[in-house]
């Protein structure tokens, strides 16, 4: 599930893009991350700091 609570495939559906393409975009992510499941990956973005002046 994403933030709003969505399934993976829902949110490939609302995208308009494939639930392969979603899940292959979302192991890359994990990859350059570290991380291994979605709890973790928003744990981290959560901890990043926005950048000065924005």
């Amino acid at each position: 599930m994403d933030g709003a609570g969505r399934s993976v495939r829902e949110a490939a559906e609302d995208a308009g893009i494939a639930y392969s393409t979603m899940r292959s975009n979302l192991e890359s992510v994990f990859r350059k991350t570290e991380t291994r499941q979605q709890s973790q990956l928003v744990a981290l973005l959560r901890s990043l700091q926005p950048p000065i002046g924005n």
